[in-house]
């Protein structure tokens, strides 16, 4: 890795590295389903990225943008089957992409507003294939989207904090020919918190609406989501 700041408010970092992961407990034994005949992926990854930081009075701003590529062969994907869903190695892929990140923090009292936008723009390719079948060479992998993006927007001020988060993902193909997909989808959800201090210990209340905009969508084929939805709970940290 490599790590430079360059004028005041900027750096520039290089990271590249070599990739060994084994297959998980769920990945070989689960059931029905698990495959004991997995490889572990092995290959190559690296990212160069850019960091902008700019501060004044009660702003802060960062804009951070990032380029990766990574090859990684015997790549772990669950793919549907006649009846279950198994996991299988993949030959060969090359997982390569942008990433943005741009955060902004303006502070009111004891609080702030903090907006966030991230993008992302994903290329996850089959370059090669054990069982000789070129229609699938050079093709998307079920299920990865190309386009993702986030904007949050967060209120806090001393125990209350109230955020809103929209998600937008874009469409994703369901056979390894890139002949069949799900169309894109989009999300909001609406977050608030109250935070109780007892001492050392705090207590967080929360509430949240899940699919503000009650669409219809699905992260599997076949496979619809909860329409809009509540949850009501709380978080208890213990500091000793």
């Amino acid at each position: 890795s490599f790590n430079k700041k360059i004028l005041k408010k900027s750096e520039v970092y290089v990271n590249f590295g070599k990739v060994y992961r084994f297959p998980t407990i769920n990945d070989l034994y689960w059931n029905p389903g698990g495959n004991l005949n997995l490889q572990p992926e092995n290959g190559f990854s690296s990212d160069i990225g850019f960091i902008w930081k700019y501060s004044k009075n009660l702003l802060i701003l960062s804009i951070e943008p990032t380029l990766y590529s990574r090859w990684i062969n015997n790549w772990i994907l669950w793919q549907p089957g006649d009846e279950f869903w198994t996991p299988m190695n993949i030959k060969s892929v090359w997982n390569r992409g942008l990433e943005t990140s741009t955060n902004i923090f303006y502070q009111l009292g004891k609080g702030g507003i903090t907006l966030s936008f991230k993008t992302a723009y994903n290329l996850s390719t089959n370059q090669d294939s054990y069982s000789n079948n070129d229609a699938i060479l050079g093709k998307q992998l079920i299920y990865a989207p190309h386009y993702k993006f986030i904007i949050k927007t967060k209120y806090t001020n001393n125990k209350v904090s109230l955020t809103y988060l929209h998600n937008y993902t874009g469409y994703r193909y369901t056979s390894n020919d890139n002949l069949n997909y799900l169309p894109s989808f989009q999300l909001g959800s609406l977050f608030f918190s109250y935070q109780f201090f007892q001492k050392k210990n705090n207590l967080d209340v929360f509430y949240k609406i899940n699919n503000l905009y009650n669409n219809n969508y699905q992260l599997i084929i076949n496979r619809p989501m909860p329409m809009i939805n509540h949850e009501l709970g709380f978080n208890l940290k213990l500091n000793k």
